[in-house]
């Protein structure tokens, strides 16, 4: 679903490996789909879902500091 007019939309993602960690991902669009800029870590040691989960958010605030976004929806599954 599209972020309200003039806004943008991170969705974010993690992901676990066993015995090795997590990945997280964080992928920026403008309220028209348009690919505006993306980021993801690996996070060697850290297995739980929700922790990642947390740290993809806190990485989607990063990615919108970066790229100058104020207006935005950060989405999660």
């Amino acid at each position: 679903r599209a972020p309200p007019t003039g806004s943008h939309k991170i969705h974010v993602d993690a992901a676990t490996r066993q015995g090795r960690g997590g990945a997280v991902s964080a992928i920026c669009r403008d309220c028209n789909g348009k690919f505006i800029g993306s980021s993801s870590l690996v996070i060697v040691g850290v297995q739980d879902p929700a922790t990642l989960e947390a740290i993809a958010v806190r990485e989607a605030l990063a990615l919108a500091a970066d790229m100058h976004v104020e207006n935005m929806v950060v989405s999660s599954d």
